[in-house]
């Protein structure tokens, strides 16, 4: 089987997607699937065409796409279609809910008969987060795109209150989500837990920054 993701950005980069996408598609071909990753060819800021076209990383093959038109952390790349037919997968599994590559990958699936998953990464932020531009890009994605969702067979929410947003305010079917939360690292967790074996009955376990984004 033969299973492509396609994501904003991609190891060398660093970030809570890029390490999600990087520990799924790594896990999949320790599996024996055939896995790509088709990402960027650029830095979070900048740096566009200064990673390598092609290599493969941990027995996952990463293909990284001429950028055509760049802002803040959206990409679109005229390249992608053609990639796709290339590789001809079996199932597409795109990463964060509103850059193009949703879009071109949702008008692509009946065309190349593929599955589509679409797993959104929770992208729904307030404008004091987010700034007027970005702000209302989300909304306007939000309010004149979201029937394209109605394209993937299955949507991953990362909690039930992303599920929730996603059926009342995108209108996804409820029995095409399904709810995968992030991993943590075994090793963190057994750490906090011998570091307060005297009060176990009082523990709370925290893993992620400290952002007014989290909050």
């Amino acid at each position: 089987m033969r299973i492509v993701h396609v994501a904003p950005f991609y190891h060398p980069v660093i970030g809570g997607v890029e390490e999600v996408v990087k520990r799924v598609a790594e896990y999949m071909a320790s599996g024996g699937y055939e896995v790509y990753v088709v990402t960027y060819n650029r830095a979070r800021v900048g740096g566009i065409g200064s990673l390598p076209r092609e290599e493969t990383i941990n027995g996952v093959r990463v293909i990284r796409l001429k950028p055509d038109l760049v802002w803040i952390h959206g990409t679109y790349s005229s390249e992608l279609p053609e990639t796709l037919r290339r590789l001809g997968p079996n199932i597409v599994h795109v990463h964060v809910w509103m850059p193009p590559h949703v879009f071109q990958v949702a008008k692509l699936k009946k065309k190349l008969n593929f599955k589509a998953v679409l797993h959104s990464h929770a992208p729904f932020h307030r404008l004091n987060q987010l700034g007027v531009v970005t702000w209302l890009y989300h909304r306007a994605v939000d309010i004149l795109m979201k029937k394209v969702l109605r394209d993937y067979d299955r949507v991953v929410a990362l909690t039930p209150h992303e599920k929730n947003i996603l059926k009342k305010k995108l209108g996804v079917d409820e029995d095409r989500i399904v709810v995968v939360p992030n991993g943590i690292d075994d090793g963190l967790v057994s750490s906090a837990y011998s570091a307060n074996t005297a009060s176990l009955d009082n523990v709370v376990l925290y893993l992620g920054r400290i952002s007014r984004s989290k909050t």
